[in-house]
């Protein structure tokens, strides 16, 4: 009678040990819970953007990226001027250079919109060379393609127009009848359309299944003339 009355009296007080450990533990998460409310309150919260901020930002960038459009097209169109000759082969290098360049910036632009940046900041916690510079594309990346595609890749397009204009020009002065002379303009047209939405549909492709080896491989190529922070 004495053992199972100890047994009994054991029970209780283990009972009554873990009703109290459940008190003491519920009692400190509330005040854990107290303590984080106070340091949120605490806190001092960012300020808020002004509406006229964001929409001064959006102008000021747009207004730059226009500018920017005009500079580089009347230099790009200044250079393929100087460079196109009478010489065939001149205007024809220059037209695949432009059509390289302009698949080459949607291929970037596709790359940096369609990875993440999470490895990113791993390699530059690892100080990986390129990786703080991936991760300030891939922060912007909304920047970033505007410049890739919208402005070089698209410039590059306007002036391999006029670069293919040229190779027309060269073409036509050696062909008799208008017929031949509107074939040979709609064939080299096609071949630069062709080539150029060709390439660009093969980098889209290369960009979301190597998104990023090729951000990386950019950031590295970019610290050559600028070396990272």
């Amino acid at each position: 009678m004495q053992t199972d009355d100890n047994k009994q009296n054991d029970r209780k007080k283990s009972n009554l040990q873990e009703k109290n450990n459940d008190k003491q533990s519920h009692q400190k998460t509330i005040e854990a819970t107290d303590n984080l409310e106070t340091t949120i309150k605490d806190k001092p919260l960012p300020p808020k953007k002004n509406k006229k901020d964001k929409k001064n930002t959006v102008v000021g960038w747009v207004s730059f990226i226009f500018i920017f459009s005009i500079a580089l097209t009347v230099l790009f169109s200044f250079l393929s001027e100087v460079v196109l000759s009478d010489a065939l082969w001149v205007c024809i290098i220059v037209t695949l250079v432009l059509i390289f360049i302009n698949v080459l910036c949607d291929l970037l632009s596709v790359a940096v919109t369609s990875t993440s940046i999470e490895p990113f900041l791993a390699m530059a916690s690892s100080k990986v060379k390129g990786a703080k510079r991936a991760v300030s594309f891939v922060k912007n990346a909304d920047k970033f393609s505007s410049i890739c595609a919208d402005v070089c890749g698209d410039v590059c397009g306007i002036v391999s127009g006029t670069a293919s204009t040229a190779i027309v020009a060269s073409l036509i002065a050696n062909v008799s009848g208008n017929t031949m002379q509107m074939v040979v303009a709609i064939a080299i047209s096609a071949i630069v359309g062709g080539l150029t939405v060709g390439g660009k549909a093969l980098g889209k492709i290369l960009a979301v299944r190597s998104s990023k080896s090729i951000v990386l491989g950019f950031a590295k190529f970019t610290t050559i003339f600028k070396r990272e922070k």
